[in-house]
């Protein structure tokens, strides 16, 4: 029995109190205009005023933003295997206008355009799809998506103007025979429709040109279970799903000032209050709790702009996402996921100040810093976010039934350096706690005594027992009374990762930074016992949480479970995949994909890869280029491959010293200035890429000649480089023709040689150009004392060149 009068002593001396007040309050159903729900094989698609469901169970979706568009048709399906083996059930992408109907009248649908192949790949790998068809999409775009014989007509655009109209129900028309097929209804793969974009319709005009695209999408075919809207419209409107985002910084931002977003603060669920305002001024942060808490734009990564170069870490993106699970949010969308390259044709399609629109991004270059990087590489990124999603997969469907609570002495603050923010979520007195301690630009200290205390009924406990410190610049989640069978986990101080049921067992893996406590509430236990790398007192279990702990807990009526705890190094490095019908715990130092039966691994680099698996696989070679040796580690089985020959490739580097005019290279610079300058938003000292499509000489310029000379195999199918530079911009060209760029944000640019050549040896061109003098740009404090000293000497330092192993392995 807990003593109470302890512990309502011990509160007044904690800021941390989260007082259950559970009230049975049944969500509204069925009040929204949607289409058709139920697929031919019975499968149904629905909702309630707190979250999605999919055949009749509470459903927590994961979506990420692909631009299949922007990206080459032949790396579709590693990227779309990429998005799912990451824990993505649903793929948003825009449909480009600009892109499909060039010359007006006529659709291109082929190549990289051609979405009902892109449709098709989702299909077979079974991803949902929400199409996101505009017509302005905004992406960072030229004309936001508008081709420029639009612009021409000087009609009403983004109104109810007729004529606009008629364009608007063409391309509808248009994208909906692309999609024949895989409507949901038809067992499709296609489940929602965004409706326009960043458009406020609070005003009866503009909600009236929103119900207008509508109908004239469900008119050219697009019959979906759900229809959304981003951006702010009626409270009481019934015709669109709201969707929110959310952004660590603002790279549309025109200040050129370091920025303190409240986004990483824990607080009830707001949306990022300047998404648009470059373009649409003022926004509204309300988040509509009577719709069903979902987002489209919860930052995967950030775009980098002429004049603001931010860098994201990894764990900027992971806590902003973190803090809106902890807010209420019951659908994640991120926008990027997999970012992309815009094609080179007679204009660039960019946005671009030569456009009137208030920035400049890259003419090519669309990496967004996403988990996918734009050359298929994984950021940082995609596996801090994987750990997120293990946690939504196996409890998701029980958290969004969760209400939210926050302590009573919440600071208002968007930044508190001596208290954790803190919420949970919680019914039937078992949840989920999430904690942060965490703010990008700001080095949080550790918070010293801390010790959550939840009050339900009166009765109070405290999560942990004896107060602990939460480490500086950290976030977690915690379960509070978590049932294990009839064992009932009052409390860890470690992260849920995932369950694996394997006939009857289960096993619960857990991870933490640091010591770590399991704590059983008393007479659920049996007995706890096999315990490895950690003390066993009473109903608790401490690890060293720095390594692999576990142990076993019987259940008071003889049931056993597996606790398995890892660091949370080991945690970045693990998967969970299903394969030859055991569900799996995949740990590697490459990147995992599963796909019918077989287990694929990408890894950069020589040095040997590693694979540990629980329970114990077998895993057989698919290729006599690499040898398996088979151990074991305690509980895991323990797999080492190493390719039989090494594969060789090189890189030589050579400035170009050829003479140019340097009188017309200040002409021709000077004359795109001027070009620059007749629009509105020109700034002269962010002008933007002076560089163009096609290479042109530019005053200050260095230019280096790249001789690549690499083997392909059945092994080694690309081969990744690393430009290591100084200077305010760098364009990479093949025979003239820009294929990459970069605006410099972190003196590194990383590639993969494939998207340039499949041959032997290729050749590229690096054109460095300086920092104009006076320039205005924003750049992170790790960055800057190369900008200030060495942004206006253009060198390249250094070029390095690895190979990536894909080993293809057979499960037996």
């Amino acid at each position: 029995m807990i003593n109470t009068s302890f512990l309502m002593k011990a509160v007044a001396q904690s800021p941390y109190l989260i007082k259950i007040t559970e009230q049975a309050v049944m969500p509204k159903a069925g009040f929204l205009e949607m289409g058709t729900n139920k697929a031919a094989n019975g499968d149904v698609l629905t909702y309630n005023s707190n979250y999605l469901i999919k055949n009749n169970q509470p459903w927590y979706p994961v979506m990420g933003e692909m631009h299949f568009a922007r990206c080459a048709a032949k790396d579709w399906e590693a990227s779309i295997l990429k998005m799912k083996s990451c824990g993505i059930h649903i793929i948003s992408t825009y449909i480009f206008w600009n892109y499909t109907e060039e010359k007006e009248g006529v659709f291109n649908w082929s190549g990289n355009n051609d979405l009902s192949a892109f449709l098709a790949l989702c299909k077979k790998h079974n991803m949902y799809v929400w199409l996101r068809p505009g017509p302005w999409v905004h992406a960072e775009l030229r004309n936001g998506g508008f081709p420029d014989w639009l612009l021409k007509k000087k009609i009403g655009l983004r109104k109810n103007d007729s004529a606009y109209i008629a364009c608007v129900n063409r391309f509808f028309k248009q994208i909906a025979l692309q999609c024949s097929g895989y409507w949901f209804k038809r067992n499709g793969t296609i489940i929602g429709v965004q409706i326009e974009n960043e458009l406020d319709f609070r005003n009866q005009e503009a909600f009236k040109h929103m119900l207008i695209l509508k109908k004239l999408a469900i008119a050219a075919g697009m019959d979906v279970p759900y229809y959304s809207a981003f951006g702010q419209g009626p409270d009481n409107q019934t015709a669109f799903m709201y969707m929110m985002g959310s952004y660590p910084d603002s790279p549309w931002s025109q200040n050129t000032k370091k920025l303190i977003k409240p986004v990483f603060f824990i607080k009830p669920l707001e949306a990022d209050r300047d998404i648009g305002s470059d373009l649409i001024g003022k926004v509204d942060g309300k988040v509509r709790n009577t719709y069903p808490r979902l987002s489209a734009e919860i930052g995967g990564g950030m775009q980098v702009t002429y004049h603001r170069r931010v860098v994201v870490s990894a764990a900027d993106i992971a806590a902003n996402s973190l803090t809106k699970i902890a807010g209420g949010l019951n659908g994640m969308g991120y926008y990027m996921f997999a970012g992309g390259l815009n094609p080179t044709g007679a204009t660039s399609m960019q946005e671009s100040r030569s456009t009137d629109y208030p920035n400049d991004v890259p003419l090519i270059n669309y990496d967004f810093q996403a988990p996918i990087g734009s050359m298929g590489i994984l950021n940082d990124t995609y596996d801090e976010l994987r750990l997120q999603h293990m946690f939504i997969s196996d409890f998701g469907s029980t958290l969004v039934t969760m209400p939210t609570y926050f302590p009573e002495g919440r600071k208002n603050l968007s930044i508190s350096t001596d208290t954790v923010q803190s919420s949970a979520r919680v019914t039937n007195n078992s949840g989920f706690i999430f904690l942060s301690n965490y703010q990008r630009h700001v080095n949080m200290p550790a918070v010293e005594n801390f010790n959550m205390g939840i009050e339900v009924e009166h009765h109070i406990s405290y999560v942990p027992e004896k107060s602990t410190t939460f480490k500086a610049n950290s976030y977690a989640i915690w379960p509070y009374n978590l049932k294990i069978g009839n064992a009932v986990l009052h409390y860890a101080t470690a992260q849920p990762l995932c369950v694996l049921h394997n006939n009857g067992h289960l096993t619960y893996v857990f991870f933490s930074e640091d010591r770590t406590e399991f704590a059983f509430t008393r007479g659920s236990v049996k007995n706890i016992e096999h315990v490895n790398n950690g003390i066993n007192q009473e109903d608790k279990v401490f690890c060293p949480g720095n390594d692999l702990s576990f142990f076993d807990v019987t259940d008071d009526e003889g049931t056993a479970a597996r606790i398995i705890l890892l660091s949370k190094s080991q945690a970045l490095q693990s998967y969970k995949v299903k394969l030859k019908h055991k569900e799996v715990l995949v740990i590697s130092n490459g990147n995992v994909i599963t796909d019918n039966n077989t287990l694929s691994v990408e890894k950069t680099g020589s040095d040997m890869l590693q694979i540990r698996t629980f329970p114990s696989i077998g895993l057989q070679s698919k290729s006599k280029l690499f040898t398996i040796t088979k151990g074991t580690d305690r509980i895991f089985s323990h797999y080492r491959l190493t390719p039989v020959k090494t594969v060789t490739g090189n890189v030589s580097v050579s400035e170009n010293k050829t003479l140019y005019d340097t009188i017309g290279a200040s002409l021709y610079r000077d004359s795109l200035i001027r070009q620059y300058a007749r629009h509105k938003t020109f700034k002269k000292t962010q002008p933007g890429p002076l560089y163009q499509l096609r290479f042109h000489d530019l005053p200050g310029q260095k230019r280096y000649d790249m001789q690549f000379n690499v083997n392909y195999t059945d092994l080694v199918r690309d081969w990744e480089a690393t430009i290591a530079y100084d200077a305010d911009v760098m364009a990479l060209y093949k025979e003239n023709r820009l294929v990459y760029d970069q605006f410099n944000y972190n003196d590194t640019c990383k590639m993969r040689l494939s998207r340039f050549t499949q041959k032997k040896a290729g050749k590229l061109q690096a054109q460095l150009l300086p920092s104009p003098d006076g320039a205005d740009v924003y750049v992170e404090d790790q960055t800057k004392d190369a900008q200030d000293k060495l942004w206006q000497m253009p060198l390249l330092k250094k070029v390095t060149l690895k190979p990536v192993y894909t080993y293809q392995l057979l499960i037996k």
